[in-house]
């Protein structure tokens, strides 16, 4: 199977499987899930100058995709350990349909170009995968619980 685990875990391999079919996404695709210790000064921050800790990233070249997620992410609820995978994986959507590039210096999405430093939390591409992964979690994790949705 072309996706591969930095860990071997059935759990983290249902919420990929999960997300790949619902995104009706090919599990033939290259998608590495590393989980890593991200250094102190893999912080972020925004226009305000507020400091926010990197939490996940994700890579492109041409052998596939590269995910890496805060490995201390995996003793926290189900519900942020989840979001921030599905956070990645919008991302890897949002190539495959062509919907996000990075190329000449500069950022295109949705058919609009954006400059290389434009602040993180004004970029469309992180504000819909932010959204995306918010009510993904959410709908996986409610299928998981039926009596959440009151059945």
């Amino acid at each position: 199977m072309p996706i591969s685990l930095s860990i071997q875990s059935k759990r983290i391999n249902l919420i990929v499987d999960w997300f790949m079919e619902k995104m009706n996404l090919s599990k033939d695709l290259n998608i590495s899930i590393n989980f890593v210790k991200f250094d102190e000064n893999q912080i972020l921050e925004n226009s305000d100058g507020e400091k926010m800790m990197k939490l996940g990233n994700m890579t492109r070249d041409e052998n596939g995709y590269v995910i890496n997620i805060k490995r201390s992410l995996l003793a926290c609820n189900d519900f942020l350990l989840i979001k921030y995978i599905y956070h990645e994986l919008v991302h890897v959507y949002q190539y495959e349909c062509e919907k996000f590039d990075v190329k000449d210096g500069y950022f295109y999405y949705d058919g609009e170009k954006y400059p290389i430093n434009l602040e993180y939390e004004k970029r469309p591409w992180e504000i819909n995968a932010f959204s995306w992964s918010n009510n993904l979690a959410s709908e996986y994790i409610s299928g998981l619980n039926p009596s959440r949705n009151g059945n």
